[in-house]
């Protein structure tokens, strides 16, 4: 038994090296594992927080019926102001000023609205 320990001994001391570079091998192997897996998961959240994220801010707009409707009279309405105005003026270079001021008001609107609908509908 005593001549095992010495040639277990023996063994270890002439192979030191080899045995410490087998170590170090498997302590940065496992540690690198270790790591890849926490990144994984980590990424992994971080992913499906995002999806998450982009799913509720790229949800469309419904509207029922109703508020379509009154979309609708909202804009014709604002149209038809701006069509009295043209006929009032009777010049044509106040006629072009008064379109395109009908279509930034007509944008306007239509932004307010959809900002208001997309208010209600998140409330």
């Amino acid at each position: 038994m005593s001549q095992e320990k010495v040639d277990k001994k023996k063994y270890e001391k002439t192979h030191r090296k080899e045995i410490m570079k087998k170590e170090k091998r498997k302590k940065i192997i496992s540690t690198s594992i270790v790591i890849i897996l926490l990144v994984a998961i980590v990424v992994s959240l971080g992913y499906s927080a995002h999806k998450k994220k982009s799913e509720e801010d790229s949800k469309a707009v419904q509207l029922t019926d109703e508020e379509l409707e009154a979309l609708m009279e909202q804009l014709n309405a604002s149209t038809i102001d701006g069509e009295n105005m043209e006929e009032t003026t009777g010049s044509t270079e106040e006629a072009v000023s008064t379109e395109a001021t009908e279509q930034v008001s007509t944008q306007d609107v239509t932004e307010d609205t959809i900002e208001q609908v997309t208010s209600q509908t998140t409330e």
